[in-house]
């Protein structure tokens, strides 16, 4: 049981997290006078951690949800979304921010609808809640 809170948890930070980041390098990640490439300001790096770590920090949850075949954890994503969005808005609100916004609340829906619809198709092992 709460290992389901945990994962939910995990879930609901990692990805506000990564919005925090993905925002902050739309913020500071522009190139002036139009130049097709150029280096980040040293400020990008920290955003770049938080896009790191929300990523890579959402695979133990991933790992836990498929092994015991519960997809309620995965309620934390659009969680974490909708604070995600707050947070991106908040930065700002021009085009970037909103392709940001839209993409984070897509993602997270389609992963939680996807992944439940192929954890159902699975019957419950042996000891595992839902087993008779």
């Amino acid at each position: 049981m709460i290992l389901r809170w945990v994962v939910f948890a995990l879930f609901t930070v990692t990805v506000s997290g990564l919005a925090w980041g993905v925002s902050g390098m739309v913020e500071n990640g522009g190139c002036p006078d139009g130049r097709n490439r150029c280096a980040g300001s040293p400020e990008v790096v920290k955003y770049f951690v938080a896009v790191m770590v929300g990523a890579f920090g959402m695979v133990p949850g991933f790992v836990a949800v498929v092994r015991t075949l519960d997809w309620r954890p995965l309620l934390g994503l659009p969680t974490g979304a909708v604070i995600g969005t707050g947070i991106t808005l908040w930065r700002g609100q021009t085009l970037g921010f909103w392709i940001v916004v839209v993409a984070l609340l897509v993602g997270t829906s389609a992963l939680t609808f996807g992944l439940r619809a192929t954890l159902a198709s699975f019957p419950p092992a042996e000891g595992a809640p839902g087993s008779r």
